[in-house]
C-alpha cells in the first residue's frame, strides 16, 4: 500500500542521485495545500517548504533509509 501521509520526523532523500536527505520538522499549509517544512540533515541550517505531494512522488523524493544520519549523528557515532 503506498504511503500517503507525511508526518514530523520523517526523512526523504533526493531522487535526483545527491544523497541529500531531509528531514521533516514540520507541517505546514500553504494555499490550501499540505506542505512539510523541510530541514538538510548535513546543514540543518538550510530549510525549504515542499508540498506534500512532491515529497511521495517517487520521481522526486524517496524515503530515507533507517541508516541515514545528520553530519552531527555521524560524529556523535564516530566518537
Amino acid at each position: 500500500m503506498r504511503e500517503t501521509k507525511v508526518s514530523r520526523g520523517q526523512r526523504f532523500q533526493k531522487a535526483d542521485g545527491t544523497g541529500i536527505v531531509f528531514e521533516v520538522i514540520e507541517l505546514v499549509d500553504r494555499a490550501n495545500m499540505p506542505h512539510a517544512r523541510l530541514s538538510r540533515l548535513d546543514n540543518p541550517g538550510e530549510e525549504r517548504v515542499i508540498a506534500t505531494v512532491a515529497l511521495l512522488d517517487k520521481k522526486l523524493f524517496a524515503p530515507a533509509s533507517a541508516g541515514a544520519l545528520s553530519a552531527r549523528e555521524r560524529r556523535d557515532t564516530a566518537d
